[in-house]
């Protein structure tokens, strides 16, 4: 019942229909059926005034009262799922009007929904099925979803840079804020094969494996994978699904996402390479490091990290990270001195970030390394 009254808003029409519904199915059959029918919940009292019969009755009668811009913009607001700055939203609708959002706030078809550390907005659901329908109409539908799509890869872009400093706390709840508009941004560059925008969004959320929304990233990386599995340009996806699948503990498909980079690379030796923050390209032979020391192959992890000691990362993110990487084989194969060198440099990279996740896993291997010799 609970999730039955969040799902129609806490309405009280809504919740009337739907509880006249409720004398012919159960509330199981009813919440499936509002996935994509909340507007077919209608009264059959008589006597009811034809506007307040139906969902789409109230809702039809709101939008009729909106001129042709109006409409434009929020069928365009459709496509987000949740809620949305205000930024996005002037993305989206595309509107030469400035106050095109505060006036569908004054005619109720946006709400307001947060106002601590800015607003957010959001559209009712019944309200949002509504206008998605008139979007599809409209032939914009392509069009709005792009809109919302870039506007998430950039600020993925922007918040991956953020996060990896020494305020990360605080722009990662700006991230986890716009988690559901990641989702549907994530399922449009798949199905529309935006390689760039992929690679992108993958890198963003390889910092967000774990945590609250970490087994639905895993689910949306593996998404991603499938998409490029064929594609030389954006082995940076595969690179980032390997680290999801290591993360999970899953090392069949880990070593099955390393072997399909491998192919790539013979293919293509000399791939493109889509600029933007946590380029993760190079780390691909780390990765082959770590699954040797899974799989118990510490001498062979050693000879690989042998061939890749002197390769320097660029960014200071990538650097303590691979310097990390680096000094876990030497640990393991009992060479602690090496291994405290590689471990040490990347504490001080990483204490130089202010990051505490880069600092906190630096100095758990830089005591790795440093146990034998003490």
């Amino acid at each position: 019942l609970v999730e039955l009254a969040d799902r129609l808003d806490g309405l009280p029409l809504a919740l009337e229909l739907a509880a006249a519904r409720l004398s012919t199915m159960s509330i199981d059959e009813l919440l499936e059926q509002l996935d994509d029918q909340l507007l077919g919940l209608e009264s059959t009292r008589r006597g009811t005034e034809e506007r307040h019969r139906s969902l789409a009755g109230v809702v039809e009668w709101s939008y009729n009262l909106l001129d042709n811009d109006a409409r434009r913009a929020v069928q365009r607001l459709s496509v987000f799922p949740s809620t949305f700055t205000r930024e996005s939203a002037e993305r989206v609708m595309d509107s030469t009007d400035r106050a095109m959002l505060d006036r569908l706030l004054n005619d109720s078809l946006v709400t307001i929904t947060e106002r601590d550390g800015g607003a957010r907005f959001l559209m009712l659901e019944m309200i949002r099925q509504f206008c998605g329908e008139k979007l599809e109409d409209s032939g914009e539908a392509a069009a709005a979803r792009r809109a919302q799509g870039e506007w998430v890869v950039e600020t993925m872009v922007e918040l991956t840079d953020l996060t990896r400093g020494a305020d990360a706390a605080v722009h990662r709840q700006r991230l986890v804020a716009e988690l559901e508009n990641v989702r549907v941004a994530l399922a449009w560059a798949a199905d529309e094969q935006e390689v760039d925008y992929l690679v992108q969004l993958a890198r963003g959320l390889h910092d967000h494996m774990v945590g609250a929304a970490g087994r639905e990233v895993h689910v949306w990386l593996e998404r991603a994978v499938s998409a490029v599995w064929n594609d030389p340009d954006a082995m940076d996806v595969l690179v980032v699904g390997a680290d999801a699948a290591m993360t999970r503990g899953d090392i069949d498909r880990y070593r099955e996402i390393l072997e399909r980079h491998d192919h790539l690379l013979e293919v293509n030796p000399e791939p493109r390479i889509i600029p933007g923050p946590g380029h993760l390209f190079l780390g691909h032979q780390l990765h082959w490091i770590a699954l040797l020391i899974f799989e118990g192959k510490v001498e062979e992890a050693v000879e690989l990290a042998d061939t890749v000691a002197e390769v320097e990362a660029g960014d200071p993110w990538s650097r303590w990270w691979s310097l990390m990487r680096l000094s876990m084989p030497y640990a393991y194969a009992g060479q602690d001195e090496k291994a405290a060198d590689f471990a040490s440099r990347a504490v001080e990279v990483a204490e130089n970030t202010g990051n505490s996740l880069a600092i906190c896993w630096t100095r758990f291997c830089l005591g790795e390394a440093l146990r034998s010799l003490e």
